[in-house]
């Protein structure tokens, strides 16, 4: 249908004039109607939708507030704790370096009276046991042979030595030594010279070549 109506020889309708007439008309006001409508429809479920957020948030926001404030309580205390703790250890290390200096001053006092008062021969018996040990290399031998085999004939060259001797020797020098110096520290020192000549007694000669 039209609703423009027809106008013969008249000017031509200017847009105003035309919306006007649509407006006025039954298929513009339905349709200011039903754009009503919607409108209505759409910003009624936006305000519901605004109104559930905020009863959601009402709802949930103090707990959460609650929930952040204990957790940061408790943040607090773990870090206060951990401070204190880290302040203990401190005070646990120095007190150790502490008792650990005393101890070491101490324990070099001790030792420094026990080894002025030591026998003397302990002393001598060292010095001993280094020309010994500087002896043993002097001591090394060596010798070269051959053997046939009476089968086949065939000859095998080989050499014996007493390295193994002498090292062993060797060894039981440096033994001896400890020993000995462990005998400073003992308090009776009556005993000493008897005790450093059965170290010396004791140790291991050194062996001729063995074929």
């Amino acid at each position: 249908m039209n609703i423009i109506p027809k106008m013969s020889g008249a000017a031509l309708t200017d847009d105003k004039l035309i919306l006007e007439t649509l407006l006025n008309s039954e298929i513009g006001k339905k349709a200011i109607a039903d754009r009503q409508k919607d409108v209505l429809a759409f910003r009624t479920s936006a305000a519901k939708k605004l109104a559930e957020l905020d009863a959601a948030a009402g709802a949930s926001f103090p707990k959460l507030r609650a929930a952040r404030e204990a957790a940061e309580a408790e943040a607090i205390a773990a870090e206060r704790r951990w401070r204190e703790a880290c302040d203990r250890a401190q005070q646990a290390r120095q007190a150790i370096s502490t008792a650990s200096f005393a101890h070491d001053a101490a324990l070099r006092e001790a030792e420094a009276k026990l080894l002025s008062t030591a026998h003397p021969e302990i002393a001598l018996f060292v010095s001993e046991m280094d020309d010994a040990h500087e002896a043993c290399f002097r001591q090394f031998g060596y010798s070269n042979g051959s053997e046939t085999n009476r089968i086949t004939g065939k000859r095998v060259d080989y050499t014996v030595n007493n390295a193994a001797s002498i090292q062993a020797r060797q060894h039981a020098i440096r033994e001896a030594q400890e020993r000995a110096r462990q005998m400073r520290l003992e308090p009776d020192q009556t005993t000493v010279p008897a005790r450093l000549q059965e170290l010396r007694n004791g140790l291991p000669a050194i062996k001729g070549l063995e074929w």
